[in-house]
């Protein structure tokens, strides 16, 4: 439904083995990216480099935080392409399930769309009861001033190869709440500067959200120590 328009002239397999017979050395964006990729590749010859990520001076949360919870519902931001593979029905399941619970929380939905996988979402939302807390925005190349304003950074889909997003959101200083199973576990460390669950596991990513809907402290220092680490 969405994607790139790269075509390539060799199969992967091929690609792949043009890589290593031609190159000294390969830089992949992900440990494990590395390991999948060249899995009998000798261990000098290939090494993971994270991106670099340019960043404005961000000091921990532009949002005060409030003496009772009730006075604004926590915002959460999934900053991708909205698009069936990036699982964001996993997002808008957890909002519905801290409903159930008592919790309101907004969602912020952000990044280039596919009109009919949006339609999709929006349906299911509106099956939820949760339609007024739902946003979606349009893509923006300047992704700063929107994890200023969010309480916890959100990632929904099941796969990554190193997870820009979440890099971001550490240097944003919020809370990143993560599939356990991807790339971003390499740099994160859970409970620490982010919260793991387990991915496609709607119930997991609201029990994650609760923590931060009942602790705003915890917020604030997960946040911090996100991004000395990122930073790092």
């Amino acid at each position: 439904e969405y994607g790139s328009d790269y075509k390539f002239f060799l199969p992967s397999d091929e690609r792949l083995r043009f890589i290593e017979v031609f190159s000294d050395a390969i830089f992949t964006a992900s440990q494990r990216l590395g390991e999948t990729l060249f899995p009998h590749l000798q261990r000098d010859r290939i090494d993971h480099l994270y991106p670099s990520i340019q960043v404005p001076q961000l000091v921990g949360s532009t949002r005060p935080l409030p003496t009772d919870q009730t006075d604004r519902p926590l915002l959460l931001v999934d900053l991708a392409s909205i698009f069936a593979a990036k699982q964001q029905e996993i997002d808008i399941r957890a909002v519905a399930e801290l409903a159930k619970r008592g919790h309101r929380v907004d969602l912020l939905l952000k990044g280039p769309q596919v009109p009919v996988y949006v339609q999709r979402l929006q349906e299911l939302a509106d099956s939820l009861g949760i339609s007024e807390q739902i946003t979606f925005e349009e893509f923006s190349v300047d992704v700063w001033p929107t994890i200023a304003r969010a309480d916890a950074v959100l990632i929904s889909a099941p796969a990554h190869c190193f997870g820009r997003v979440a890099a971001e959101g550490m240097l944003g200083a919020k809370p990143v709440i993560y599939p356990a199973s991807t790339d971003i576990s390499e740099y994160m460390a859970d409970g620490v500067t982010g919260l793991a669950y387990a991915a496609r596991d709607a119930q997991d990513m609201a029990e994650k959200i609760e923590r931060l809907v009942q602790d705003p402290a915890l917020r604030e220092k997960i946040g911090k120590a996100a991004r000395e680490r990122a930073v790092e």
